[in-house]
């Protein structure tokens, strides 16, 4: 959700270990975020598409990551996918689907719609316009409280300006999409290190309120490359 929220603050929490994304607004230079993940102990899959759902079925599919979703393969992948649209209804579809020979999403796909509703309900025909992304409905957005706070935890404390500036963009990039979502800017920045000896504390006052996490980065990176340090950093708050 942290990585989600640095990239775009227009996102759902759609499961366990899955956020769907609205980038349709999002400067490509953020998606460098995907690629560059490093969440403990996890991997990040990715896909984009058309539509939510499409990048939900997508993303569980290993040789769609880090794709965008051509709709012409997209009805090659296993039929079992549709369990990330619903399990309750992939259990009472997906053994009858079998029955009857059918091995991918083109193959539900190409059944006729009115004879699926028919014979087996509306869930299926509504599962079917899905899949051919004639469907495409609005997010559910998560919308954290109001907080422009971020703070960062390093595991093993930090001798070198270069791990604190990549951690201190990551953390900008978080608290502008949360500022440019609230249609505000950024006047100072208070930014506190956790040192294993002591705290830090600096107030970088602004020439002209921004929302752009590259021209914050600007007065940071200035402050921390002068910064001389009596001690490791063990954390980082901005």
């Amino acid at each position: 959700i942290d990585l989600a929220e640095a990239i775009t603050p227009d996102l759902e929490i759609t499961a366990p270990g899955t956020v769907i994304l609205d980038i349709s607004r999002t400067p490509r230079r953020k998606l460098f975020l995907l690629e560059e993940s490093d969440i403990p102990n996890a991997e990040v899959w990715h896909v984009r598409a058309p539509t939510p759902d499409l990048a939900r079925f997508a993303v569980l599919h290993e040789e769609c990551q880090g794709g965008l979703l051509d709709p012409r393969w997209f009805s090659s992948l296993p039929l079992s996918l549709i369990t990330a649209w619903s399990t309750e209804t992939a259990n009472d579809l997906l053994p009858l689907l079998k029955l009857w020979g059918l091995r991918t999403l083109g193959d539900f796909m190409n059944l006729p719609r009115q004879d699926l509703a028919d014979r087996l309900g509306s869930s299926a025909a509504e599962l079917q316009d899905i899949l051919q992304g004639k469907t495409c409905r609005l997010l559910r957005l998560h919308r954290p409280p109001i907080s422009l706070g971020q703070s960062f935890d390093f595991e093993d404390p930090v001798h070198l300006t270069e791990p604190l500036l990549f951690t201190a963009k990551r953390l900008l990039h978080t608290l502008c999409s949360r500022v440019e979502a609230n249609y505000q800017a950024v006047s100072k920045l208070d930014i506190t290190l956790l040192l294993e000896s002591e705290k830090i504390h600096r107030t970088i006052r602004l020439p002209e309120p921004l929302s752009d996490p590259v021209q914050l980065l600007r007065p940071l990176h200035t402050y921390l490359e002068n910064l001389h340090l009596p001690s490791p950093v063990t954390g980082l708050d901005l």
